[in-house]
């Protein structure tokens, strides 16, 4: 195991400390900064307090050939806490109290990472392997010890949100539903924050259905203004329900519209900061009831998918016959008055599509500044911001002060420019970034850092992070590249920065439309590296690191081997049940694209090994998909035949026979781990009818596979996102999301269906 320490000063103490570069006695490999050693136990020790984790050192002395081991902790009572728990361990058999508070003979700087005093015992050399046994066993448990803080201040929030936001991002549901949890129970948000979390987790999951009925549906459309993201989630929720599935009939379209448009409150007010033509179809039916021509026309310019084109034109037809070119809509407002006046007047009437035609008809100065600034809070509108901030920046220094000198213009123009409430004086010039880009470079210069950290929740508001110009992509490119494979640019602060963002920005940027582009390539390179270096091997780390390889693979097969080999010489962690899914994961991959060099098999053994004598029975899914990958490889036979053995005895009750006789569909351009997928499923219920669709366009046979099938499994990391939005008017009921795009994530997501319908007492 490799330890990469960030903090030199640690380095070099823990060189001193277990005299590597004299008579090291654990045999441990120094490198430039980071250490590699064959004791494991060790190692991890050593890396918890890299990590500024709890842990114990052991310090070598030569002279005496023993062992003193140095309880260490940043915080008190956490000290005191842990000096209890090691001594109940490892003494009186294995080590001894050593009561001497003399570090003379320590290495230098010992006083800077104990700042509490010491708590200290004593083994001969003889038992230093097993007393490093007991204190790894001695980690673990208190790993799982739940953790209770009085304190609720954003780094907790933060945290938390993270949690969220990553297993959304992952597609694990039941992790992403406790943190929401913990979060409500907790009070750490308003109620409303708690309720727009639990809409982006339905809208991830594609629960419409749950959603459009939601207790707090029509509560949430009551508020004004509501964030961009939840007026794009609750108008997506209508047109899924509601119009798309009687798409093909106008008429009855129409008519569902006017029965339940009263639900949609405010969010008919204005459609500024909406872009998703779900969203725009509902104002399209919207301008038809009202016999409006002109927006119904300005608003099919703005559709770009075909189907949702299609179902526009044939609206077309329903809109009254000889209408006059400019009939007035229903946000009409006098035509008497200047377009300052009417400006104001739509604004206050919370017309923000009307009032930033009007503003934009006003003459230049600080109120038409000032409408723009408040429109541009208040939508989230991409193109109000930019016009927005390019006026601001047109100002006198004196007109700027002007504005600030008003409470309400200081908080939009800190919205809109990114400026820090207490730091707002333009010649300061002191500002927050406003795109993943400006965050980044923020980063490499080491500015503001502390103002970063305190305002990262807000910064991950914002609906316009990722770049728009191709500049843009090649300027955060270069940065990306600089920020992670240069050691001494950045400073450990900013490290630890680039640790919290870098898995949310490679979440917005797997989401885009065009993933995987070609044009990315080494985009995606750098973001993995940065991973690996920044970022502890967990459950979400690894899904993320996978997820790139998925992109990476399917722009250049022929790097499987090279891609495999780093995956296994960076993530070469310590095997536990709960990170073997994801690197079965990795190993299924890479069997997938034909990889059978010695590392994957050493991945594989070394795995397999370690767990299979504790993996739970009800994880017979995961078993039998290392036997396959095993089998592949022509892994160690006694292996596999341990796998054999646990497979032997069958669970009492296999949840899929209960699925009957359903049509299930897999849409995934993953053939081959579909298709095994299939296999699979259809050997432990013969009356499953399990088909693989792996078309990349929208056509006939796709919505006939769509419309027909009783259950669907979508696997978005593979599937491009025009077939994915294009099948959903089609399934009959919401899709399922594995967690990958593996055969496992695949036959798992279908079992805890299954088991999710036994438990409801749902089945037929």
């Amino acid at each position: 195991m490799r330890v990469n320490f960030d903090d030199k000063e640690r380095y070099k103490y823990v060189l001193d400390l277990l005299a590597i570069q004299k008579a090291n006695p654990f045999n441990i490999q120094a490198y430039e900064q980071f250490l590699d050693g064959e004791n494991q136990d060790l190692m991890v020790l050593l890396d918890r307090f890299n990590r500024n984790a709890p842990t114990v050192l052991p310090f070598f002395r030569e002279k005496h050939n023993d062992i003193v081991w140095l309880v260490v902790s940043e915080d008190r009572q956490e000290f005191i806490q842990c000096a209890e728990e090691v001594r109940s361990f490892i003494t009186p058999v294995w080590a001894e109290i050593y009561p001497f508070n003399d570090t003379s003979s320590f290495p230098y700087h010992s006083d800077a990472f104990f700042p509490y005093g010491l708590k200290m015992f004593k083994s001969p050399m003889r038992l230093s392997n097993s007393t490093i046994k007991l204190l790894y066993r001695w980690t673990k448990l208190r790993d799982m010890k739940p953790v209770f803080s009085p304190e609720e201040g954003k780094t907790n929030i933060y945290l938390l949100r993270s949690q969220f936001q990553e297993a959304v991002a992952l597609n694990r549901w039941d992790e992403a539903n406790s943190f929401l949890g913990i979060i409500r129970q907790g009070h750490y948000l308003s109620d409303e924050n708690c309720v727009f979390l639990e809409f982006q987790l339905l809208s991830a999951q594609q629960h419409w259905e749950i959603l459009w009925n939601h207790k707090n549906y029509v509560l949430a459309t009551g508020l004004d203004p509501l964030p961009a993201k939840v007026r794009q989630v609750l108008l997506t929720a209508f047109c899924q329900v509601i119009l798309l599935p009687v798409a093909n009939d106008s008429d009855k379209m129409i008519s569902e519209y006017r029965i339940n448009c009263y639900r949609l409150g405010t969010l008919l007010s204005y459609k500024a900061g909406l872009q998703d033509d779900s969203q725009l179809l509902v104002f399209v039916l919207d301008a038809v009831c009202e016999g409006d021509k002109n927006r119904f026309d300005n608003l099919v310019n703005k559709l770009r998918d075909e189907y949702y084109i299609s179902v526009a034109e044939r609206l077309r037809t329903k809109l009254p016959a000889n209408l006059p070119e400019n009939t007035p809509n229903l946000y009409h407002l006098c035509e008497e008055g200047t377009s300052l006046e009417k400006a104001k007047l739509a604004l206050s009437e919370r017309l923000y599509d009307d009032a930033f035609i009007y503003t934009l008809d006003c003459a230049r100065g600080i109120i038409r500044i000032q409408l723009l600034l408040s429109l541009a809070k208040l939508t989230e509108d991409k193109d109000i911001c930019t016009q927005a901030r390019l006026e601001y920046g047109e100002l006198s220094m004196n007109e700027q002060k002007e504005l600030l000198a008003h409470p309400v213009d200081q908080q939009s123009i800190q919205w809109v420019l990114g400026l820090k409430p207490d730091k707002i004086d333009p010649a300061q010039n002191i500002k927050l970034p406003l795109s993943w880009l400006e965050w980044f470079l923020m980063i490499e210069a080491g500015q503001n850092l502390s103002d970063l950290i305190d305002n990262y929740l807000e910064f991950l508001k914002r609906t316009d992070l990722l770049p728009t110009k191709n500049q843009d992509w090649a300027n955060l490119q270069e940065l990306l590249m600089r920020l992670v494979l240069n050691d001494d640019s950045i400073d450990v602060k900013s490290k630890q920065l680039l640790r919290i963002s870098i898995l949310e920005f490679i979440q917005q940027l797997t989401s885009c439309d065009d993933y995987p582009s070609t044009l990315f390539r080494d985009l995606y390179e750098y973001l993995l590296y940065g991973i690996r270096r920044f970022c502890s091997p967990n459950v979400n780390s690894l899904g993320f690191q996978r997820r790139l390889v998925e992109g990476l693979l399917s722009l250049d097969p022929f790097s499987a081997e090279r891609l495999g080999q780093e995956a296994y010489s960076e993530n070469n962690v310590i095997p536990s049940l709960q990170l073997s899914g994801e690197i079965l994961a990795f190993v299924e991959l890479f069997n997938e694209y034909g990889v059978i060099s010695n590392f994957i098999i050493d991945w594989w053994t070394r795995w397999v090994s370690s767990l299979v004598g504790i993996y739970p029975r009800n994880r017979g899914t995961e078993l039998e998909s290392w036997l396959y990958c095993g089998e592949c490889l022509n892994c160690d036979e006694y292996l596999l035949e341990q796998i054999r053995n646990r497979l032997a005895n069958p669970i009492l009750i296999d949840p899929l026979v209960y699925l009957g006789t359903r049509k299930v569909v897999i849409f995934s351009l993953r053939v081959q781990a579909a298709e095994r997928a299939a296999s699979r499923i259809m050997k432990r219920n013969p009356n499953l009818q399990v088909l693989v669709c792996s078309e990349e366009d929208l056509n006939s046979s796709v919505k006939h596979h769509a419309a027909s099938a009783d259950l669907s499994v979508v696997v978005t990391a593979c599937l491009s996102h025009s077939l994915y939005y294009g099948i959903m008017p089609y399934l009959k009921i919401s899709p399922l999301y594995p967690r990958d795009a593996g055969e496992t994530g695949i036959v798992q997501i279908v079992e805890e269906y299954a088991l999710g319908l036994l438990k409801e007492e749902k089945i037929s």
